[in-house]
């Protein structure tokens, strides 16, 4: 396989000619030639070993969290491999904790949300469960004679006397 010089893909190919710069190589699927360096080409992993992932060997402990086989302290380790096969078996525990946590969080977030729209599209009463808005009783009007004040209480806006300076009379 080689890079693809326009879009730095790899592609399967056949080497042709070997240079001083890289290889000259044709690709496969398309048939166009080109020139590459020689880090930019690598083996076609064929096979199954090169189809299949790498499986790693877990062990799962009292508590449900899956560690790696190799993370388990054996009796021939250090205390220094001892220590750092804690601290990382504690890190993996964590993220496997806020993992759980996050999919637990979700799933009651979607029960919520199933809730509140099956509730709110039975209500046709407006407010906080119906869905629909609420029309603030602050609204300004869109009309430029329109007054801000409180909607629907029958009551002018409030008027309020103007300040005058309040003058001390001496006895």
């Amino acid at each position: 396989q080689a890079i693809f010089p326009e879009d730095g893909l790899w592609y399967d190919c056949v080497i042709t000619e070997q240079t001083e710069k890289g290889y000259k190589i044709t690709f496969i699927d398309y048939g166009s030639k080109a020139e590459v360096k020689f880090d930019q080409i690598r083996l076609q992993s064929t096979g199954k070993v090169g189809q299949q992932k790498r499986t790693i060997k877990e062990v799962t402990t009292p508590a449900g969290y899956k560690i790696p086989e190799s993370m388990q302290i054996q009796k021939t380790d250090t205390e220094d491999i001892i220590d750092a096969k804690r601290r990382k078996i504690t890190a993996i525990k964590k993220q496997q904790r806020l993992d759980k946590l996050e999919t637990e969080h979700v799933k009651q977030q979607a029960n919520w949300q199933k809730f509140f729209y099956k509730k709110a599209s039975t209500r046709s009463k407006c407010g906080f469960m119906s869905g629909k808005p609420k029309d603030s009783i602050f609204k300004v009007p869109d009309a430029l004679e329109g007054r801000v004040g409180f909607m629907g209480s029958g009551k002018e806006m409030t008027k309020f006397q103007e300040a005058r300076k309040f003058t001390y009379q001496y006895v």
